[in-house]
């Protein structure tokens, strides 16, 4: 079963929480003060939603799910309160990321 371990959180945190190294205006970004606990709470709802993970282009499963309050969509989709997360992991059930649109 997946986990939300600490290399996953540090890739969160690159791409999707503002001041991360890997932030541009494509990406989705959760509120700038979201704690660990935080990221892990979200992961667990995610993993207890129904939706069923899918295969994506690049070989890895997501899954898209309802959550609102935790951040922003992309700066290019107009910076506007995320209504949902997408949880995604490889085929050996690693987080690759997650992020909110």
């Amino acid at each position: 079963m997946p986990e939300l371990d600490e290399r996953a959180i540090d890739e969160i945190r690159k791409y999707h929480v503002p001041g991360g190294t890997g932030v541009d205006a494509s990406k989705g970004l959760f509120k700038p003060e979201i704690t660990d606990a935080q990221l892990q709470e979200i992961f667990e709802v995610g993993m207890k939603d129904a939706a069923e993970f899918t295969q994506n282009a690049r070989g890895y499963y997501e899954k898209t799910f309802s959550r609102t309050g935790v951040g922003f969509t992309s700066a290019g989709n107009g910076a506007m309160p995320a209504q949902r997360v997408t949880l995604v992991i490889n085929g050996w059930g690693d987080v690759v990321t997650m992020f909110p649109h």
